[in-house]
């Protein structure tokens, strides 16, 4: 049975990291989040979920682009998957984008394989640049269509989020700086208290910059490679933040035509994210060998407990015997030293343990939205105005958690809805023919999530314009009469 576990610990780890980070969210249901919203099966989703964290826990340990004792690559899969950048990425439902995230590690085996030996690790780099390549083209399903957009306001860039000190770059080199933390949807969520992620950071650091001595030792050209990405990552993901990068990233999207691409500048943060893992876990492994060589190693038996041949032999055996069980102890102390280190990045993002800190729930759309489904269904046809006309608002269903409207995903119908991101520079419509869409509406379809906060005016709806042909506390389906 040892053995077993032994040959499987690695898919043992990953499945016990999926759980524990899951959680309440492995119960049935949807979970609906910024940008990721699911109206098909709800058991397909789950699987993408678990299949999500599952290849984030396993693939930077099978994939480790150092040579070290395999047990400390273990922390490399902690950090991966446990760290600011995946918490606020899956916050944001950007699970598409994780999941290009999880594709790093063997990407970057294989590449350094493949300048070992191409003719053997070619079939396997290419395997897995497919499969990013895959992800990376549902990801930008709709980019041929963002390519066409004309209005400049939506190129904007996102601007980095800041510390009072130390600015955009301080957010960035601890992993934060999601645009998002500056706009109300942060505020559904608890974020660490920098009084504890600070230290906490300090330690995670100083494991990093013991691993990049330790990986210098080993292969000096690919720990510049790494440190070297690391770099452009953080001048890149620092972005028009308020940081000594700010005019070179201005520059950049002001005259590199395609640069405008990377607005969102803390994606960035995915090669960052990943270099503090390999060193990270090459800092443990020097650590740890670091404290045997000196306070094990040279805890000689001799020199602490000399045999004296004038002393009866009982008397040297029990020196003997007490020399191992100071330097057991000692070993005892160092793996739980060790061990401590392994949970620094568990405190440091401790909001995504236990499902997100039960953050988010999985939720069940309500039955009047089946209900109205049904009506539309019928007809071959369909075509639906939905209201409230936000892209993003607070769903009741939902926890009132703000998420993308889930309209177009959930209703076996043509849904014209509002894709009006509503940020500050960026209030006009993105897609500039969405009129032409409003052709042959048949029906309406109105919730009344905003009632009473809206902006809008919704009470044309009381016209003889509109028959109202369902009614329900969460939903109400109009068809439009025809003169």
């Amino acid at each position: 049975m040892s053995e077993k576990l032994e040959k499987y610990k690695l898919e043992l780890f990953a499945i016990a990291g999926t759980i524990i980070v899951l959680w309440q969210m492995l119960l049935p249901g949807y979970v609906l989040t910024l940008d990721m919203v699911w109206g098909g099966s709800w058991i397909t989703q789950k699987l993408f979920l678990i299949a999500l964290f599952f290849a984030l826990f396993y693939l930077p340990v099978k994939f480790f682009p150092f040579d070290i004792d395999s047990k400390f690559k273990y922390w490399a899969g902690i950090f991966f998957t446990v760290d600011p950048f995946v918490y606020e990425r899956f916050l944001a439902g950007h699970w598409l984008l994780l999941l290009l995230y999880a594709m790093l590690p063997p990407l970057v085996y294989y590449l350094v394989k493949l300048f070992q030996n191409f003719k053997k690790y070619f079939l396997f780099f290419s395997f897995w640049l497919l499969a990013a390549l895959l992800i990376f083209g549902f990801y930008f399903e709709h980019f041929t269509q963002i390519l066409k957009i004309s209005n400049p306001e939506y190129w904007q860039i996102f601007k980095t989020s800041s510390f009072l000190i130390g600015g955009s770059s301080a957010k960035v080199i601890m992993l934060y700086g999601f645009w998002g933390e500056s706009y109300p949807w942060a505020s559904y969520f608890i974020w660490p208290k920098l009084s504890l992620a600070l230290p906490v950071f300090a330690l995670i650091a100083g494991l990093v910059i013991l691993g990049i001595r330790a990986a210098w030792l080993k292969n000096k050209k690919l720990t510049l490679v790494f440190l070297s990405v690391f770099a452009l990552s953080f001048i890149f993901a620092s972005g028009i933040g308020d940081g000594p990068f700010k005019q070179l990233n201005l520059w950049l999207f002001e005259n590199i035509p395609f640069w405008r691409v990377f607005r969102d500048t803390t994606k960035w943060l995915a090669p960052m994210t990943y270099i503090y893992a390999v060193f990270g876990a090459m800092g443990v492994s020097f650590v740890k060998n670091f404290i045997i060589f000196n306070f094990i190693n040279n805890f000689s038996m001799n020199k602490f407990f000399p045999p004296k041949a004038d002393q009866p032999m009982a008397e040297n055996i029990k020196k003997f015997k007490h020399y191992f069980e100071i330097k057991n102890l000692k070993l005892k102390i160092i793996n739980v030293f060790v061990a401590a280190l392994f949970i620094l990045p568990l405190i440091y993002t401790y909001p995504m343990i236990g499902g997100f800190a039960r953050q988010i729930k999985p939720v069940w759309y309500p039955e009047s939205w089946y209900q109205v489904n049904n009506i539309l269904k019928q007809d071959s046809k369909c075509k639906a105005l939905f209201l409230p006309w936000h892209l993003y608002y607070s769903l009741s269903f939902n926890n009132n958690l703000i998420t993308a409207n889930p309209a177009p995903k959930f209703f076996d119908c043509e849904i014209v809805f509002s894709q009006n991101i509503e940020m500050e520079g960026m209030k006009q419509e993105v897609w500039p023919d969405w009129q032409d869409g409003a052709q042959k509406i048949k029906y309406v379809i109105y919730t009344p999530d905003l009632e009473g906060a809206d902006i809008y005016d919704y009470s044309f709806l009381k016209s003889d314009a509109f028959k109202e042909i369902y009614q329900h506390k969460d939903i109400i389906l109009f068809k439009i009469q025809l003169k």
